[in-house]
């Protein structure tokens, strides 16, 4: 349906709007577009929320005799008051990229040779969306990268900010697409230079200029013109309607300076994720990990750390599970440090047992400590008891006293015993 706003402002909606009072249009850097309205619903027409709730909501300018769609979304927050005999509503329209922050996943980027913008265009393409990636700004990981219980959203602004940059929202398809990186927009005609803001801020040792300016028509973050005897990108818009009157307000900087150090953050030091080692290479080791499905997104190879330090250990084998952990914060500096025998998972990890292959075997629990030679030679110590088992002969020697002393001593033979005196 559609809903006459004026004379420059169309309504797309199922939602039986009578009148539009109000309005906020938002589209800044690293957030959701967003449009909030106000007005009366018609009265005279049944409908129900739940039928439409997912359904998309458009709002279109008409400019120079040509309709253009500037915002395109799904409800966010919708509430009705009754006053008097008319309902009034009051609404909030989010862009399609809002589909991308609504369900949480977990997968690891392993491959380094791939670009932030690559590995997040797999993360939102997992959401059906898609990424217009800036190359101007766009690198190499050099070093896996894992997406822990994240939103696809919230995993692109983490590598945007990576590289000191942001994520920019479609607001016209209604899709969850985005661009990573500043849009490339076009040149427009410049702003009126009659009434501005200008906000001046450090950037290291020279000085950022930012221009608050507004005007009539409608323009795209990206968009750049020439401004007070500068080039300026637009870097947000926001809008108002109220009385009959729009009016856009532009954020305009220069791109030379928008630019911010790089931030690492969202993920703190410490964090651990299990898998199974897929190859040795020396001292080093590569992993499939569990948030994967145990299959390989990479070839990297991590350092492995053992318990018992470097001066003697031994290296996990293919197929062995161990943990992979990140002693810096957002999943820097890290190193594989536990490998576990499958066949113990029950039991306690300090558990340890080597067995070498001619048979012979040494293990140590909390408990005892063992050691045999190939299965026919047993000593076992425990907190109770001291065994010894052997299949041949066990011979005690001493050139002075050999002294055995207990409350009761018991020698069971099947055949003979021979006690020597002399």
């Amino acid at each position: 349906m559609e809903v006459i706003i004026n004379q420059r402002l169309r309504l797309e909606t199922e939602i039986p709007v009578l009148k539009v009072e109000k309005i906020h249009f938002s589209w800044v850097l690293g957030e959701h577009g967003c449009v909030d309205f106000e007005g009366y619903l018609n009265r005279n027409v049944s409908w129900r929320y739940e039928q439409i709730c997912e359904k998309q909501i458009q709002l279109c300018l008409i400019e120079s005799d040509k309709v253009q769609r500037i915002f395109c979304g799904y409800i966010s927050q919708f509430k009705t008051e009754d006053v008097g005999q008319t309902t009034r509503f009051y609404l909030q329209i989010k862009s399609g990229s809002v589909l991308l922050d609504r369900e949480s996943l977990s997968r690891s980027f392993q491959d380094i040779a791939k670009s932030y913008g690559e590995i997040v265009r797999e993360a939102v393409q997992g959401q059906s969306g898609q990424v217009i990636r800036d190359r101007d700004i766009d690198t190499e990981i050099g070093f896996p990268v894992i997406c822990y219980n994240e939103t696809p959203w919230q995993f692109a602004k983490r590598m945007a900010d990576r590289l000191g940059s942001f994520v920019i929202p479609d607001i016209e398809t209604g899709r969850p697409n985005l661009w990573f990186g500043m849009r490339q927009g076009k040149e427009i005609a410049p702003l009126s230079e009659e009434s501005y803001t200008v906000e001046l801020k450090p950037i290291g040792k020279r000085t950022g200029i930012t221009y608050y300016s507004e005007g009539k028509s409608f323009y795209k973050i990206g968009d750049f013109m020439k401004y007070m005897g500068r080039k300026v990108t637009i870097t947000g818009v926001e809008g108002h309607y109220e009385y009959g009157d729009l009016i856009f307000y532009y954020t305009l900087e220069e791109r030379a300076f928008r630019n911010v150090s790089p931030q690492y953050c969202g993920q703190p030091s410490g964090s651990g994720f299990w898998g199974t080692i897929q190859s040795v290479k020396e001292d080093r080791v590569s992993i499939a990990l569990d948030i994967d499905q145990k299959k390989s997104t990479g070839s990297y190879f991590y350092p492995w750390y053992p318990e018992t330090g470097n001066i003697m250990y031994a290296m996990p084998e293919k197929g062995a599970r161990a943990l992979l952990h990140f002693f810096g914060e957002d999943q820097q500096e890290g190193a594989v440090i536990h490998c576990l025998n499958q066949n113990t998972q029950n039991r306690s990890y300090k558990d340890r047992g080597v067995k070498f292959k001619d048979g012979n075997y040494i293990g140590l629990t909390g408990e005892s400590l063992t050691l045999s030679q190939g299965g026919e030679h047993t000593l076992s110590i425990d907190d109770d008891t001291v065994a010894v088992n052997t299949v041949k002969d066990l011979n005690i020697l001493a050139n002075d006293g050999i002294r055995i002393k207990a409350r009761t001593l018991r020698i069971d033979t099947p055949e003979e015993l021979k006690i020597y005196h002399g």
